[in-house]
């Protein structure tokens, strides 16, 4: 347990992503991520850029009514952005699936995010991001800003165009990526892999700070064959949850009659609740009783980047989790893990382990030794972040926040 740090800063973290409901990967991690910073007893408030819908009732009651803030959105995009995209469009094929780093940035923000740095004042500024690290400009110089990057979105689409035919999602080059990196202190990579990749293009300070989680013991086993996979709607979990349906799941079936998979979180929210050994659970309120009910969780994901964080959560529980080499990265293979590409060997190593109650324990027992010094290390990383002081660089900031943060004292709270 790591005891809270004897003076508290004031944190604020400003996301374009909801922390509530919990429906995907990036939802966990913000609020994984948010409940971290406070049990290192900091004194948090948590900014949602209303971009995506959210629960704001929920958020309210997990960060505190006192402690969210919700503010509106709009996307624009200003005459020569479109211009400069059309244009490069005629220069270079892959501009089509290219983006500027600030596209999704409404600059009528910066008058709101004024606001509240001056009202709040903080010590910390978060922005989840680099898409939305232009707020990070509304800050004075003493105050340490940090982008938790989440992905690695240089060339980003070229990974996807490997796999499907069409991109929509948000790709940048890697000179916008510095651009974006370059305005804040540090730089939060949520695996390794793309941490030297964040080194390479910026010269910011890069900390790898993985997923943050709680490890569980390991349940016992339930009766059946019960896989399990979990995920938004997106192209990289529709193209998995196909491979398993079509390629996967009757290899196992063919072995192991009674297997079945179940698609919980908005991945599974189909008319057909259960067919062909596939049940489409949908969302659901307690992971814990989820993961108490399955054996196996398997992810044969083929795109995308970042850390997968339905593994780390899975391992969390103390589950075994088949994935990819892609699926795997930034994790340990063999603790709890076990690594197959092709659908041939995906479903022989699922018959495997499903079969050898030994192994599946040996299994089990790895995948939590491996999340409690997994945790162990991710908090140790971001309170060594919270700890760290700003570069002040002497960057773009507002003057008239400089101004007003150096003519009153600042206060700090004590932990008792």
């Amino acid at each position: 347990m790591i005891s809270a740090v004897p003076t508290a800063k004031r944190v604020l973290m400003i996301s374009p992503i909801p922390s509530h409901p919990p429906t995907a990967g990036n939802r966990s991690r913000i609020a994984a991520l948010g409940q971290c910073i406070r049990i290192l007893g900091h004194d948090l408030f948590f900014a949602h850029v209303q971009r995506e819908t959210g629960d704001p009732g929920a958020m309210a009651d997990f960060w505190g009514p006192d402690r969210f803030l919700a503010l509106p959105y709009r996307q624009s995009r200003p005459l020569m952005c479109r211009v400069r995209r059309r244009l490069l469009r005629l220069l270079d094929r892959e501009a089509a699936f290219r983006r500027g780093v600030d596209d999704w940035y409404d600059n009528r923000l910066d008058g709101r995010i004024r606001m509240i740095a001056r009202s709040l004042r903080p010590d910390v500024v978060v922005v989840e991001y680099v898409f939305f690290s232009k707020a990070l400009r509304c800050f004075p110089r003493h105050v340490l800003k940090v982008i938790d990057t989440h992905d690695l979105f240089s060339n980003r689409h070229r990974g996807f165009l490997d796999h499907f035919e069409t991109y929509g999602s948000y790709s940048i080059t890697p000179r916008e990526e510095r651009k974006g990196l370059d305005r804040a202190d540090l730089i939060l990579a949520i695996q390794d892999q793309e941490g030297e990749h964040f080194r390479q293009i910026t010269k910011r300070d890069v900390v790898t700070v993985g997923h943050l989680i709680s490890a569980e013991p390991p349940a016992a086993r339930p009766p059946g064959a019960r896989l399990l996979f979990m995920g938004s709607v997106c192209k990289s979990n529709t193209d998995a949850v196909a491979v398993l349906r079509e390629l996967v799941l009757p290899r196992v079936r063919a072995e192991i009659a009674d297997a079945e998979l179940i698609l919980a979180g908005p991945i599974g929210e189909g008319d057909d609740q259960r067919a062909d050994g596939v049940i489409n659970l949908g969302r659901v309120e307690s992971l814990a009783s989820l993961y108490a009910t399955i054996d196996i969780v398997v992810n044969p994901v083929r795109a995308g980047t970042g850390l997968k964080i339905k593994n780390i959560e899975a391992l969390a529980y103390g589950k075994p989790v088949v994935t990819t080499t892609l699926g795997a990265a930034g994790l340990q293979p063999g603790a709890g893990l076990v690594v197959a590409d092709d659908p041939t060997e995906f479903a022989s190593a699922v018959v495997a382990i499903l079969r050898d109650p030994s192994g599946y324990a040996a299994l089990a027992d790895g995948a939590h030794r491996f999340a409690l010094e997994w945790s162990r290390k991710q908090r140790a990383a971001l309170r060594c972040v919270l700890d760290r002081e700003p570069v002040e660089n002497g960057g773009k900031s507002d003057w008239l926040l400089e101004t007003a943060f150096r003519g009153r004292p600042r206060i700090r709270r004590r932990m008792p």
